[in-house]
């Protein structure tokens, strides 16, 4: 059933921070995306035999990883849910082998999916939150050693957080994400707490979508070895009712969330056996992190390091050799899957990781690999201007590392209620020197990256605010600052109210929200740059470019607020000082191509005649063109319209040509293919583009 449509309230909480081109011919080599970077490892070698005599099945066995968005391990019926929430995963539990205590690197999605791709922590991949942030190439990916290997690699991606931006499509032949052309997205008429009614576009695909596709391409490739991601987004906020499902937890829409995708988990195992492959399939499902829904305060994920949202089910299911039934009780860590798919399959695990094979647990042949848990999330220091947040596990006793230390005992105390800090102090300095040697021993690259307009639009679409900036140094730092996190947590839920108010265009209620909380953080990027966001929707524009220079007076690189400030000034028709932003921009910040395609824009088309320059405009439109990640549509539309000024009419033309075509080819809203018809016509009649 289609959810092209449906129908959800939108609660005023404190949201958290904020096909695979199967056509049924195996052979056929995949086609390069025009819409996104793909990363190729290296040519492999179809002769090249990928299982040694060590690995468990003598054949190559395929890998299908499943990993569901926002999925706390009690959630599921296999973890101690009492309601029927997961018939499909119980069976797997069931035939398979159920790790009980698995800790994820961190309550963000991005960090979080890095983490189980390449088997090291946050501080060793360098990728810390979900915003401004993409996966190095230094990174070897699960996807590049298997694809090196003969596999044929592809991922189906659910939501935005995961787009081939953040570089996560690194050894994928296929990565079919939010921007691929075709995608549907779920829209949704919903309604806000004051019973308003709006549609609204949650930024994510269906299960369904993700199932549809994941099965055409077991269709497609079942006579070769394959590793398949698929990403299943549904139990993020909002939750949506499914009324397919009947009465089942009508009364618990996140339960009810989760009772769906089992279901669509459970039609595409029954694919999987039907093509005869679950012998041959290594199977493993696990989730990114959980949901607060209201514990120790967080009523979603992202700012909080308790199990709430960092204890996740991990299982594995369906290949040959695996034990059957089998549960397993000490910690393990989500960077531990990387590896110990390879084990599996007969392939070695990159140099230098923090992930370990857990395949020795699996067999039976061990009880405790003693594995030391880390996880973070720098989600306060970035909006607070605190310390990060991050947790050590060792067996059954979890410290926390914030301005008060926390020590949990989790066999007594599993929902962390009992601060045992000050009762064993010697517990915490020797946890607290651990946890100083091992983010000694996992220095790493940073991914830190510049957040354009368009992916912080998207991510707040999702509920997350945009991040403000801390230098890695700062981050690596065991040194504490900021106040207690329990005196955070009313900041926490405001911040998620006023973010929820501007979705809904209701930016007078977010001002008011904001204003209490930048008067307690006032040099916080994050609610500065909401605020000043706020009062331009509200019409309040002279307030407004005076808190974006300050923004920009602090962070001359953050292009968010430079965009918003540029477009604040077009309004205000100030085109010199809309030109000197843009310009100040590129020279803080010469490797934008957002912000050269806006400089560019303004200077071919500028209303006043002594500011345009086309020369200096297709200087900057090639530059933006270079540095784009992939071919886009609007960055050639800026091109034309340079070299239009520059009265070179016949590049013009041409470059408009392959932006319509491009357009098209991606499946670009008609509105804005018109558009670029448009100005392709102007060109033709030798005409340049104006602004009005």
């Amino acid at each position: 059933m289609s959810r092209a449509r449906t129908t959800l309230t939108l609660l005023l909480v404190g949201v958290a921070g904020v096909g695979i081109g199967c056509d049924g011919e195996a052979e056929r080599a995949p086609e390069p995306r025009t819409d996104a970077v793909v990363h190729q490892a290296p040519p492999s070698s179809p002769a090249e035999d990928p299982t040694p005599a060590a690995a468990v099945a003598p054949e190559p066995v395929n890998v299908l990883l499943i990993t569901l968005d926002t999925v706390r391990a009690d959630a599921l019926n296999p973890y101690g849910q009492t309601r029927v929430s997961s018939p499909a995963i119980d069976r797997m539990a069931r035939e398979g082998v159920l790790f009980e205590q698995a800790v994820s690197s961190a309550p963000n999605t991005l960090p979080s999916h890095a983490t189980i791709l390449t088997g090291r922590f946050p501080p060793s991949h360098g990728v810390r939150a979900n915003a401004g942030y993409a996966l190095p190439e230094e990174n070897e990916t699960l996807a590049e050693i298997l694809k090196a290997r003969g596999y044929r690699t592809a991922a189906e991606i659910a939501a935005p957080v995961l787009d081939a931006v953040t570089a996560l499509d690194q050894g994928f032949d296929h990565y079919r994400d939010l921007a691929s052309p075709g995608i549907e997205t779920i829209r949704a008429e919903a309604t806000d707490a004051d019973g308003r009614s709006f549609e609204v576009d949650l930024k994510e695909r269906s299960a369904q979508d993700i199932t549809r596709l994941g099965k055409e391409f077991l269709d497609a490739h079942r006579t070769l070895p394959f590793f398949l991601w698929l990403h299943y987004f549904d139990a993020h906020h909002a939750y949506l009712p499914h009324p397919e499902l009947g009465s089942q937890l009508a009364d618990d829409p996140y339960l009810g969330e989760v009772l769906f995708v089992d279901g669509q988990i459970g039609d595409l195992l029954e694919h999987l056996e039907g093509l005869g492959l679950r012998e041959r399939t290594l199977v493993v499902l696990v989730a990114d992190h959980g949901e607060g829904l209201g514990d120790h305060g967080e009523k979603t994920h992202a700012f909080l390091v308790y199990d709430s949202t960092l204890r996740v089910p991990l299982i594995f299911w369906g290949a040959e050799g695996l034990p059957h039934g089998r549960r397993i009780a000490t910690p393990v860590r989500t960077a531990d899957i990387a590896p110990t798919i390879l084990d599996w399959v007969g392939a070695p695990s990159p140099a230098g990781i923090q992930g370990r094979s857990l395949a020795a647990l699996i067999r039976g042949e061990t009880e405790d690999l003693e594995l030391p848990a880390y996880g973070e999330s720098i989600d306060i220091a970035t909006t607070f201007g605190g310390s990060p947040l991050r947790f050590l596990r060792l067996g059954r006793w979890k410290y926390i590392h914030q301005p008060e230390p926390a020590l949990y005992e989790l066999t007594e105390d599993p929902g962390e209620q009992r601060n045992l800090a000050e009762a064993h102090p010697k517990r915490v300095a020797a946890m607290r020197a651990e946890l100083a040697r091992l983010l000694a021993g996992m220095p790493g690259p940073s991914g830190a990256a510049g957040l354009s307009p368009e992916r912080a639009a998207e991510l707040e679409a999702l509920g997350y605010v945009a991040p403000g900036t801390t230098p890695d140094d700062d981050l690596d730092s065991l040194a504490l600052k900021g106040p207690p996190i329990r005196s955070l947590m009313g900041d926490i839920e405001a911040l998620g109210r006023a973010s929820n108010f501007t979705r809904l265009g209701r930016h007078r209620d977010a001002l008011e929200v904001l204003g209490p909380l930048l008067a307690r953080h006032p040099e916080s990027p994050v609610i500065l740059e909401a605020w000043a966001r706020n009062l331009h929707a509200a019409g309040r524009r002279d307030e407004a470019r005076d808190v974006f220079e300050r923004i920009l007076a602090r962070s001359p690189c953050d292009i968010r607020a430079r965009h918003q400030l540029a477009v604040l000034l077009g309004e205000l028709r100030d085109w010199r000082a809309q030109l000197e932003v843009l310009r100040s921009g590129i020279a803080a910040c010469a490797e934008s191509f957002e912000l050269l395609n806006e400089y560019a824009y303004a200077l071919a088309t500028n209303p006043e005649s002594d500011l345009r320059d086309g020369s200096e405009a297709v200087r900057a439109a090639e530059r933006a063109v270079a540095l784009a990640p992939s071919e886009r549509a609007e960055i050639l539309d800026t091109l034309a319209a340079a070299y239009a000024e520059a009265g070179d009419f016949r590049r013009a033309r041409s470059t408009a040509d392959r932006a319509v075509a491009l357009a098209r080819r991606q499946g670009l809203p008609p509105a804005l293919v018109e558009l670029l018809q448009q100005s392709r016509d102007r060109y033709r009649r030798g005409e340049p583009t104006r602004r009005g």
